[in-house]
């Protein structure tokens, strides 16, 4: 352990910036953390049925819950690979919430978690273009109907 240690004091420390793109069609069909689950948009909420019935949860409904953060819970978020591969396996690619800034203003820019990591493209790293271009409309194709 003291190895270890010492290894990781003795690391230089540095830093990334990466520009990223996220298909738009997943970013709109993410869990928007600061909507309640009557505002998230219709295909969330057809996915967060599928998962509640994958689980064999058939009679809870997504309006059974008070929170998103309750529902989540439900999803099995407490471990979260299960939980992110049940929601990506019901079509729900990831989730959205406002960024410290935008938070007390309700609205503004968004933070993203995505499910499937071959969802982000890394266009730049430290300014330099990695090759990859931004995703064009219908490309990802991985969401479920």
């Amino acid at each position: 352990m003291d190895a270890a240690i010492a290894h990781i004091q003795g690391a230089e420390k540095t830093s990334n910036l990466y520009k990223t793109d996220i298909p738009d069609e997943a970013v709109a069909r993410m869990l928007d953390w600061d909507k309640s689950l009557a505002e998230q948009h219709p295909d969330v909420l057809t996915g967060i049925r599928k998962a509640l019935d994958a689980q064999g949860k058939n009679n809870v409904s997504h309006n059974d819950f008070y929170s998103v953060s309750e529902l989540l819970g439900n999803l099995g978020y407490g471990d979260m690979a299960k939980g992110s591969n049940a929601a990506l396996s019901a079509g729900i690619p990831g989730i959205r919430y406002l960024d410290g800034g935008s938070r007390s203003a309700g609205q503004g820019s968004s933070n993203f978690v995505a499910f499937d990591p071959e969802m982000i493209r890394i266009l730049e790293r430290n300014g330099q273009p990695t090759g990859l271009q931004p995703w064009k409309p219908g490309e990802y194709g991985l969401l479920t109907p």
